[in-house]
C-alpha cells in the first residue's frame, strides 16, 4: 500500500547517484515508520557551504538570508535486503540545488550505514529528515 502512495505522490526528477534514484516529490509521509535512531541526518561541512553559497546568492530563500539558514527537509529511504539502500525519495522545497545536497546527503548517510530501517530490519519505505540550521 505504501508503495502506491509513493507512486501517487511521486513528482519525479530522477538524478542517477551511482545507479541509485534520487526523486523530489509532494505529499505526506507521517504514516511511514521511521528510521532505526537517528532519524536526522547531519550535513557536512562541504555541504554546509554549499549551501550556505547558494542561500547568500538568493536562490533559496525559502531555507534562509544571509544571516540565518532553516532547513528541515522530510525524506523516505527505500530499503531492499535489508540495509541496502535502493531509492531516496526528498520532500520538494522548490530549490533544486539544495534538495540535490540533502538528497544526496540521506543516500549517503543510509550507504555508509549512519541511517537504517526500523527495528525488524524489514525492506520498505522508512522516513527520516536532512536538517542544517545556521543562527
Amino acid at each position: 500500500m505504501r508503495s502506491l502512495i509513493v507512486a501517487a505522490v511521486a513528482m519525479v526528477l530522477s538524478a542517477p547517484v551511482l545507479g541509485q534514484r534520487i526523486e523530489v516529490a509532494d505529499g505526506e509521509w507521517s504514516d511511514f515508520p521511521a528510521l532505526e535512531k537517528s532519524q536526522t541526518v547531519n550535513l557536512g561541512d562541504g555541504a554546509m557551504a554549499d549551501i550556505d553559497r547558494l542561500v547568500a546568492a538568493g536562490k533559496c530563500a525559502k531555507i534562509g538570508n544571509k544571516k540565518r539558514i532553516r532547513m528541515e527537509i522530510p525524506f523516505l529511504a527505500q530499503f531492499v535486503d535489508g540495509a541496502k539502500v535502493e531509492r531516496v525519495m526528498l520532500q520538494r522545497i522548490g530549490c533544486p540545488e539544495v534538495e540535490a545536497i540533502a538528497a544526496n546527503a540521506a543516500y549517503y548517510a543510509a550507504k555508509d550505514g549512519r541511517i537504517k530501517p526500523g527495528t525488524s530490519n524489514a525492506a520498505g519505505w522508512y522516513r527520516g529528515s536532512v536538517s542544517y540550521i545556521l543562527d
